[in-house]
């Protein structure tokens, strides 16, 4: 029986073995920078989309985990925190080129996908040192 057991188990390893993913870590590496190229491309073509993590997994071709990895090893955040960073800039670009007779902060901010207000402007004062209604009400960049 013992025996039995243990074939069973060597066979077991062998067909793990092709399952597993390539041993070798500079594929890994290679395989995960390409996943991660192409998220950062998919962003960059669909402006201010705010794509689910499934959406992402499914451009890059990776998993999860290796997606977050990948994020990781290269910008130093997750795929979540690097999104709403990325939001809350697409919100200040957006703040700092509206018309503030026709715009509010709030609508700006709900169209990027924030929709708890007063954390929002938290974490947006917290990130560019002012409220999102102080770079509405700024000169800089508005239209002639």
């Amino acid at each position: 029986m013992k025996a039995v057991l243990e074939e069973l188990l060597e066979q077991f390893r062998s067909i793990a073995q092709t399952l597993l993913p390539s041993e070798r870590p500079e594929l890994t590496a290679t395989s995960r920078r390409l996943g991660l190229s192409r998220v950062l491309e998919y962003l960059r073509d669909h402006g201010s989309s705010n794509p689910s993590m499934a959406s992402l997994c499914s451009v890059s071709g990776l998993s999860e985990r290796t997606l977050q990895v990948a994020f990781q090893e290269s910008i130093g955040l997750s795929p979540r925190e690097f999104m709403n960073l990325r939001r809350l800039h697409l919100v200040r670009r957006d703040l700092l080129t509206a018309d503030r007779q026709t715009h509010t902060v709030g609508e700006v901010a709900m169209e990027h996908g924030f929709y708890e207000l007063g954390r929002f402007a938290g974490r947006y004062r917290e990130y560019f040192g002012e409220l999102p209604s102080q770079t509405l009400l700024r000169e800089t960049f508005r239209k002639v």
